[in-house]
């Protein structure tokens, strides 16, 4: 299989309310194999929390097919976040939203 593009649908996360992070290092998801070998292409919500180091924890996606799922946990739980800060300290946020698209091209 050859290189395989993946297309994110926003470059940064969606916050839900009115939190904000800043991406440091954007999630880098490898296609799954065998989704690209079926031809199988989808979207993920990636559900996550930041600690107040910009860390995600808590990380779950709900993809379109479950064979994206574990990948897209994987690449969103090892991305950093620059934290919010409030009062000039970095806090924890809750509640983070990253979209991906599993795309072949």
């Amino acid at each position: 299989i050859g290189f395989v593009k993946i297309e994110p649908i926003a470059t940064s996360p969606v916050t839900i309310g009115d939190r904000q992070a800043i991406p440091v290092r954007d999630p880098l998801p490898s296609y799954p194999r065998p989704m690209a070998e079926a031809g199988i292409e989808g979207t993920c919500d990636v559900r996550f929390d930041l600690d107040a180091r910009g860390r995600p924890y808590n990380v779950v996606a709900t993809c379109t097919h479950s064979g994206f799922e574990r990948e897209a946990a994987r690449a969103v739980g090892r991305a950093e976040f620059a934290p919010a800060f409030d009062r000039g300290q970095p806090v924890q946020q809750v509640g983070m939203l990253y979209p991906l698209v599993f795309k072949l091209s």
